[in-house]
């Protein structure tokens, strides 16, 4: 349990993975606690997941810090970052786009 608890509360979100899977794997450790009689609340899990973001993901943070507390469920802020997960990646032609907030043409 003590590895379980560690291993939720000291996360870190690499670029190099998939968010969806690391953040189901995130989900399956809290599964598991709570299996175990540990039923952690879903705004520390929020809070852990939005404070473990990558430095990329600043803006999206930003906008999740600013959110009524009542909105921000474990679903709702997988669904979010899987978003801006994909609007991070290249979308060809130079083009780039950072989170929901701003797109940019590369300098070829």
């Amino acid at each position: 349990m003590a590895q379980l608890l560690r291993d939720v509360f000291r996360i870190t979100l690499v670029d190099t993975i998939p968010m969806e899977q690391q953040l189901s794997n995130i989900k399956d450790k809290v599964h598991r606690l709570k299996d175990l009689g540990h039923d952690l609340k879903d705004s520390l899990i929020t809070t852990v997941m939005i404070i473990s973001l990558l430095e990329s993901y600043t803006l999206l943070r930003q906008h999740l810090y600013i959110k009524n507390k009542t909105t921000l469920t474990t679903d709702f802020i997988i669904k979010q970052i899987l978003m801006d997960e994909k609007l991070h990646k290249p979308l060809g032609g130079g083009q780039t786009c950072l989170g929901n907030y701003l797109c940019s043409q590369k300098e070829q």
